[in-house]
């Protein structure tokens, strides 16, 4: 049993965890509510995980992260139970104790106590867990959470760097909508390939692989475009999952290289000659 804590000093207990560009944590035996109650909306910047006896294990900078996904995630879990081999008995038996005065042996009863044998084995147990999701905003969607409070970007109030800023933005969105638009073909179906579609990828191979570790039979799923998620295996989903970063590799270099004209720009007029186009073949 352990438990998570939070910074305003809230816990629960829970199952097991993994952290890479995310976190991933599993409840068992848990209310959903509770949990979305117990993470919130707010950025968390760092968790302390806790033993059975509430002592601090580690200590986890998160950088401010944000639950950003609750799912229920079907597995097993591995228990091991003790099987009974033989039951406990005493055996009675007579052991040499000595000769009497004639030279005869002697013998005595004792009792010998055989304990029980158990044997241990190991069950798949049917289990519901709940799978709590925390990522870092991505600077967009910073900067979308201050458009909220102040309006639109006012482009002709913008200095040298406020522009570089606004064009990489655009640079950005172009991206990202390019993406939105594209796919790739895998057994007659259309995959989309936008940055939700690769990161949805990663979680679900990440929670796929933990279950894995954890004795379960979790099995890996993936959907087309517009279409409900059917199984995969491992193979085919990694397979698929290259092929989405091949397609995107290219155009993501090409982002980046619009990025890197923008910040060399050394003037506006410069920033507005620059035509961002990812339509067009790499």
């Amino acid at each position: 049993m352990k438990y998570i804590k939070l910074p305003n000093g809230t816990e629960l207990e829970f199952y097991n965890y993994a952290i890479t560009n995310s976190l991933i944590i599993k409840f068992l035996n848990s209310d959903f509510n509770m949990i979305d109650q117990f993470f919130g909306s707010s950025t968390i910047q760092y968790i302390d995980i806790l033993d059975e006896n509430k002592n601090l294990i580690e200590h986890k900078d998160l950088g401010g992260m944000k639950c950003t996904s609750l799912s229920i995630e079907n597995s097993t879990i591995t228990k091991t139970e003790q099987l009974l081999i033989s039951e406990s008995y005493d055996e009675i038996i007579e052991v040499n104790a000595g000769k009497d005065n004639d030279g005869n042996d002697i013998y005595e009863k004792k009792i010998i106590r055989h304990e029980a044998v158990y044997e241990p084995i190991s069950k798949k147990i049917p289990v519901k867990f709940i799978v709590a999701v925390l990522e870092r905003p991505s600077f967009e969607e910073q900067i979308n959470e201050v458009k909220k409070y102040t309006g639109m970007i006012d482009t002709s109030a913008l200095d040298l760097n406020g522009w570089k800023n606004y064009k990489q933005e655009e640079n950005k969105r172009l991206f990202s909508d390019f993406l939105q638009k594209s796919f790739v073909a895998f057994h007659d179906k259309q995959y989309g390939v936008t940055k939700e579609d690769q990161s949805e990828m990663s979680l679900n191979y990440m929670q796929y692989i933990i279950s894995k570790q954890a004795g379960g039979d979790s099995v890996l799923e993936w959907h087309a475009k517009k279409e409900k998620c059917i199984p995969f295996t491992e193979q085919e989903f990694l397979t698929l999952y290259i092929m989405i970063k091949s397609f995107v590799c290219p155009y993501m270099n090409r982002m980046q290289t619009y990025k890197e004209q923008i910040y060399a720009c050394k003037s506006i007029d410069e920033l507005k000659q620059i035509k961002i186009n990812y339509s067009s073949e790499v």
